[in-house]
């Protein structure tokens, strides 16, 4: 059974998570997506953090790219 959190919530919600492991994934501004993962001229700065908060997992582009 996986017991280790999935959702950014349950990252930071977590007993064991530390103020030194919180401060780490906020430093950059970024949700703690691999990079590349997320195009940011394409999702909003909130529904990025939701999406990493609520689900874990990269948020579905919200504009088109312009060509």
């Amino acid at each position: 059974m996986n017991t280790k959190p999935r959702t950014g919530l349950e990252i930071l919600k977590a007993p064991g998570t530390t103020a030194g492991e919180i401060a780490a994934l906020l430093e950059t501004g970024h949700p703690p997506f691999e990079e590349g993962d997320v195009q940011c001229d394409l999702v909003d700065c909130k529904d990025c953090w939701l999406a990493w908060l609520t689900t874990g997992k990269v948020p579905a582009p919200k504009y088109k790219p312009i060509r």
